[in-house]
């Protein structure tokens, strides 16, 4: 499998976060407040998820964004997370929004912002913690074993509640190559973001470490 086609399936792999998975429970809430809307979620996801032009300075241009379209909604009870493989985690009870967006050219990132109505993004991220750290070696494409490294030391972003990093080790028989997550918590809201497609492990966190704070300033701001 060439490096291209490596790259396609891992953005691809993030940004398929549209169908349902395995569930991750919601905390009880005694809250009298009514719920946000999908559609007031929704405005927080776009405003949360980095923009186009975010790393034009670095050559990268975008290679696809879910919905196509602003004025499309975004994907409801969608899934969060494949870490480790096994059923995806998704958001069990209550309402949740999320959109996605690749880069490539210059960089190949991708980014998953889930907005919750009352599940604080700080619980999907320690579980995404925790099966990270239960899984050594997986094969989510049939032959091809990943081997992942949890608790990835890194800088957590300001303004962000709890931030983890994992990589993962893709055994290609063409060429190995190194992939690693970033899992931003602030509020209710959750980024997944993917860096793919280098050769060692510190050349991918490196990419990835200097895109995320690029996407906890949008984050913050929403």
């Amino acid at each position: 499998m060439s490096r291209k086609i490596c790259m396609a399936v891992a953005l691809a792999g993030l940004l398929a976060a549209c169908t349902g998975g395995g569930p991750v429970a919601s905390p009880a809430t005694t809250s009298s407040t009514a719920p946000p809307s999908p559609a007031e979620l929704d405005e927080r996801v776009k405003k949360a998820l980095a923009p186009p032009g975010a790393f034009d300075v670095f050559g990268g241009r975008v290679a696809l964004t879910s919905p196509a379209n602003d004025s499309d909604p975004g994907h409801e009870q969608s899934n969060v997370s494949a870490a480790c493989g096994g059923s995806p985690l998704r958001v069990d009870s209550g309402i949740s929004v999320s959109r996605s967006r690749a880069w490539t050219g210059g960089v190949n990132l991708a980014e998953s912002v889930h907005a919750m109505s009352d599940l604080p993004g700080s619980v999907l991220l320690t579980t995404v913690q925790r099966r990270s750290r239960l899984c050594t070696t997986y094969y989510p494409y049939g032959r091809t074993a990943h081997t992942v490294v949890p608790d990835v030391p890194h800088v957590k972003p300001h303004g962000i509640d709890e931030s983890y990093v994992f990589c993962e080790r893709v055994d290609h028989p063409e060429m190995p190559l190194w992939q690693c997550y970033a899992y931003l918590a602030r509020g209710t809201l959750l980024a997944v973001i993917l860096e793919v497609g280098n050769r060692t492990k510190e050349a991918a966190l490196l990419r990835l470490t200097s895109a995320v704070p690029i996407f906890a300033e949008s984050l913050v701001k929403a």
